[in-house]
């Protein structure tokens, strides 16, 4: 994938942006990562971008410290972007926000842990922010998709916790997790955008796992490390947003966009045309 500095590159009507979350996205290449499989998904057709840092919550990831004029005023300093313009915005046709693994954090001093009530307050002004920029544009509409975060297999994680610190204890549990995975369905309904419940999903997918084998399983079959989905659970997510594409905005399903270039057939039998219209020999031609 091509790494991509800043808006200003993207052209336009060519680009799925997937913008803001935390390690969840920022791995989401490794495992046969879901943003990997969409990327296949809509190869030669739209650039799947990966804009997901590790560590990032909903506070970290507000679109307001990537809009500084002045990099010096952004906690994020020289990696500051311009702000986005009408038509820099047209570019993009898809955002999807994958937060709430690490707002969910339990309070502690070193946590990310965000409140809920700042958790929904900043969502609902992620989502306006897009909306205000379809509002003031004349180019084909900005679609958002919302994604829930997983469960966590509290015991596995642990274990992951230990295996850097022996003294650490569990920071996160599925009881809290649930709470920001319904507080992002509701913002969804509030502003009519469509939600990939992974958390509902991988949970009721582990109670049909536990029911139909007959062996007990020791830790989650989704997750790689107690957090952070496998090759399993990436096959899931990426499965839940084609689908969820598909069924919300047709018209930038994968089937529905063209490739940007014409299939290599076309391409030789053009090229043919052309050298029999110039009387240019064959053998010159590739000269």
């Amino acid at each position: 994938m091509d790494a991509v500095p800043g808006p200003k590159r993207l052209k336009k009507n060519t680009t799925i942006p997937l913008c803001h979350s935390q390690r969840l996205w920022a791995y989401s290449t490794q495992h046969n990562g879901w943003v990997a499989q969409l990327a296949n998904e809509y190869s030669g057709k739209f650039d799947v971008l990966n804009r997901g840092f590790a560590g990032f919550s909903i506070v970290l990831a507000d679109f307001n410290h990537f809009t500084f004029k002045n990099p010096s005023e952004s906690p994020l300093g020289k990696y500051v972007v311009s702000k986005n313009t009408q038509r820099e915005a047209s570019s993009c046709r898809l955002v999807v926000i994958f937060l709430g693994v690490n707002d969910a954090a339990l309070p502690s001093p070193d946590s990310s842990h965000v409140p809920l009530p700042e958790f929904r307050r900043n969502l609902s002004q992620m989502i306006s922010q897009i909306s205000l920029l379809n509002n003031n544009s004349t180019s084909p509409p900005i679609r958002m998709l919302l994604i829930t975060p997983p469960l966590v297999d509290e015991d596995q994680w642990l274990i992951t916790l230990k295996s850097y610190n022996l003294d650490a204890v569990l920071d996160r549990n599925n009881q809290t997790t649930s709470v920001y995975a319904s507080a992002i369905v509701d913002v969804g309904s509030q502003f009519n955008i469509p939600v990939v419940d992974l958390f509902s999903h991988l949970s009721n997918e582990l109670k049909l796992v536990s029911q139909t084998s007959n062996k007990k399983h020791s830790k989650n079959p989704f997750l790689y490390d107690g957090l952070h989905l496998n090759s399993t659970g990436n096959d899931i997510l990426s499965k839940l947003v084609i689908e969820a594409i598909n069924s919300n905005f047709p018209e930038i399903s994968s089937k529905s966009i063209p490739y940007n270039v014409p299939s290599p057939k076309k391409v030789a039998k053009l090229q043919k045309q052309i050298e029999t219209s110039l009387h240019v020999p064959p053998l010159l031609s590739k000269l």
